[in-house]
């Protein structure tokens, strides 16, 4: 059996955020966001960029978002993109704006 070297749906819990009014990342949250991204840096893995929370009503948001996308920018962590599709018309859903956030350079 292989190690997993992408890990996914870091944010998943954000899925039903505007149903349940989730509220924004606190200091707290943020500290542990970063203490992942570290983490998976030093690990040598990469973070899979998860385009299925922009078509689910209640996220709009990619798993992880844009601002945490930036941060792992910021860190040169490597990232993946995946539409997670489960269905034709699914694949590759904004694969240019989000590929746009991973592939920018320092």
């Amino acid at each position: 059996m292989s190690t997993p070297v992408r890990i996914g749906h870091i944010t998943l819990i954000r899925k039903f955020q505007k149903y349940f009014d989730f509220p924004g990342f606190d200091q707290e949250n943020q500290q542990k966001i970063t203490a992942i991204l570290t983490s998976i840096l030093e690990k040598g893995y990469e973070l899979d960029v998860n385009a299925a929370g922009l078509r689910k009503e209640f996220c709009g948001e990619s798993y992880p978002n844009s601002t945490i996308l930036r941060q792992a920018v910021d860190l040169q962590v490597p990232m993946t993109y995946g539409s997670d599709a489960h269905e034709v018309a699914d694949l590759g859903l904004v694969y240019n704006e989000l590929s746009a956030i991973i592939n920018e350079k320092q």
